[in-house]
């Protein structure tokens, strides 16, 4: 609806991000609002998720990456975060050029189940969800 009311039209799909098939050359802009990071345990993952956005963006597109850092938070660091060699070793590989680099705040709310199923799917991380749920 707020599409529509801004004259704008939008097109949903599903698909393999590390791919992104079908979308050649199709977008100006892209914006990643924390999903990049959860390849962090993937490396290849990441290297084909990076390569597949820039086969699907335009020449001279920008993209946008808002992502868990390695910062913390008043002591919380997000699981799965990325350290700024992440961004610098995979980007510019799967060509894309960094102007800039650092640090920010994302706000999220999180449910306490929605943790207590990202500590049960995720072993490694159960300490560090625990002490946000204690």
């Amino acid at each position: 609806d707020n599409a529509r009311k801004a004259g704008v039209s939008v097109n949903f799909q599903v698909g393999d991000a590390t791919t992104l098939d079908g979308l050649d050359g199709r977008f100006d802009t892209v914006v990643d609002c924390a999903f990049y990071h959860t390849f962090s345990t993937a490396p290849e993952l990441q290297r084909c998720y990076v390569r597949a956005l820039r086969r699907a963006s335009k020449p001279g597109a920008r993209l946008y990456m808002f992502e868990c850092g390695e910062h913390n938070v008043n002591g919380f660091s997000m699981p799965r975060s990325l350290s700024e060699d992440d961004f610098r070793q995979v980007l510019p590989v799967g060509g894309w050029e960094i102007t800039y680099l650092g640090t920010t705040t994302y706000q999220v709310n999180l449910s306490v189940e929605a943790l207590e199923l990202m500590a049960a799917r995720n072993p490694d991380m159960a300490d560090q969800v625990r002490c946000v749920l204690e």
